[in-house]
């Protein structure tokens, strides 16, 4: 019989504010982009300044406010991909 754990969660605190008022976060690096399912919606997998990478998160890409750092992300080589027949088949065989 598997032990259930309790999954901890962690306070973020914002480090300042924006000009609005609303709580600000400063992005340190972009390190990966997907796409919805409609293939409109591009969403950056994010790293925060002065955070841990257990705080990385999935941000659309009109809350993305630092055009240097998408477009550093654009200029960097594509992963390499697996092909349809490269990846493993779900479900019944």
């Amino acid at each position: 019989m598997r032990k259930r754990t309790r999954r901890s969660t962690v306070a973020v605190t914002p480090r300042e504010q924006d000009n609005t008022g609303k709580d600000a976060y400063e992005i340190e690096e972009i390190l990966k982009s997907k796409r919805g399912r409609s293939q409109q919606e591009l969403s950056y997998l994010v790293k925060w300044k002065g955070y841990s990478k257990a705080h990385n998160s999935w941000v659309p890409e009109a809350d993305v406010d630092a055009p240097v750092l998408v477009k550093a992300f654009e200029k960097r080589p594509k992963a390499a991909t697996t092909s349809q027949q490269d990846k493993p088949r779900r479900g019944r065989k």
